[in-house]
């Protein structure tokens, strides 16, 4: 591995813990009776799981996929910092993200912090997708990573949750 894969994989071995703990708020708020799909019907709230799910296996698939192989010679990923940084700030948005749901009502900041994740993982696919040396399950990893990152999240679920919070 070179310095680059070390940083990225510390990176998601520090800050993934702390998305996942950041969802036990959004855990206990459901708990307590607070509904954070606004709304969503059952059904619709289980086709996001099966998604989340996908998301977390193409996510691990990804990182474990950039940190064993040799990392690219062209596209986004030729530059060192580009993975760690792109990384580091979709885990950041993302527990910031769950933050700000459960314990804020500034909806300009939960949608905000959705689209940087948003951002971010639209880059992640395009530096694979460039890359010299991509492996089809890295790849398919990122895609699915991004379908539930942008579609589900940035897209519906925060399209349901401005109208259902709007003043």
């Amino acid at each position: 591995m070179d310095a680059s894969q070390i940083a990225t994989l510390a990176t998601c071995l520090s800050l993934g813990p702390m998305v996942l703990a950041s969802y036990g708020l959004l855990y206990r708020g459901t708990r307590q009776g607070k509904d954070f799909w606004f709304g969503m019907s059952k059904p619709v709230q289980y086709v996001y799981y099966v998604f989340m799910a996908l998301a977390a296996v193409g996510f691990c698939t990804f990182v474990t996929a950039y940190c064993a192989r040799p990392r690219p010679t062209t596209g986004l990923f030729r530059w060192a910092w580009v993975a760690p940084v792109l990384l580091g700030v979709l885990l950041l948005a993302s527990a910031g993200w769950s933050v700000a749901v459960a314990l804020t009502d500034q909806r300009w900041l939960v949608s905000a912090l959705l689209v940087v994740v948003a951002v971010c993982s639209l880059l992640l696919v395009a530096g694979t997708a460039e890359a010299d040396n991509v492996a089809w399950y890295a790849l398919l990893g990122v895609v699915l990573f991004a379908t539930c990152t942008v579609l589900n999240d940035a897209v519906g679920w925060n399209a349901n949750y401005l109208l259902r919070t709007a003043p």
